[in-house]
């Protein structure tokens, strides 16, 4: 049985060279023969598929992507056209591949497009499951902490710019997620973290009392 970053070795993923592999396999080895349903936001050439289909032997590995052409269907592998930002099109997806257990936004890279995706496909992650960004230094770069992708007009050095962040968002919503008046009012971090490059969150019950 090969590890995940043999697989990404095989595929040619670039999750290898940015080290993301290491950090995926301690988390994910205990449901790794278990039916789990996958989600990726953004296919390119289909590698990370691949490795998530054989990695994940009884999976069902789902990828949304943008761009028409790199649309394909293989054994366990199904993908989606559209916008990760189009809450529409997130719900209908999230509609036919029913509850997920893991989400990977490997999307734009827009800061704002992690915050809508985020806001959408999370009530559809099983308690459990995992919810993953990666190439989080963009959150830091004006070029994509526009929805449109564009450069902040007048900003030229990126650490002149504060793109807020997923964890910014979190950290905001926390009274209305003690009233439960927010759609994070469900999320209680109880273990994850934040790498080089990527976050991972893991969603359970919300426990803590009302103030």
């Amino acid at each position: 049985m090969s590890d995940l970053l043999s697989l990404g070795q095989l595929y040619d993923t670039d999750k290898v060279s940015h080290g993301y592999l290491p950090h995926y396999q301690s988390r994910f080895d205990a449901i790794r023969e278990s039916s789990i349903t996958l989600l990726e936001i953004g296919v390119m050439k289909g590698a990370s598929l691949r490795m998530w289909r054989d990695f994940f032997s009884q999976g069902s590995i789902y990828g949304i992507d943008i761009d028409p052409a790199v649309m394909f269907t293989e054994d366990r592998i199904k993908t989606f056209s559209g916008a990760q930002q189009d809450a529409t099109f997130l719900g209908s997806v999230a509609a036919e591949t029913g509850p997920l257990d893991v989400v990977i936004d490997d999307g734009s890279h827009s800061v704002n497009h992690h915050l809508i995706s985020f806001e959408i496909l999370w009530p559809h992650l099983k308690f459990g499951g995992w919810y993953c960004i990666e190439d989080c230094f963009s959150m830091f770069y004006a070029m994509w902490a526009t929805a449109d992708g564009q450069a902040r007009p007048g900003v030229d050095d990126p650490a002149e710019y504060d793109a807020p962040t997923i964890i910014d968002r979190l950290y905001q919503q926390r009274k209305a997620i003690f009233t439960g008046e927010s759609p994070y009012a469900e999320i209680h971090i109880v273990t994850g973290g934040i790498y080089d490059g990527m976050i991972l969150i893991q969603k359970e019950p919300n426990y803590a009392p009302n103030p």
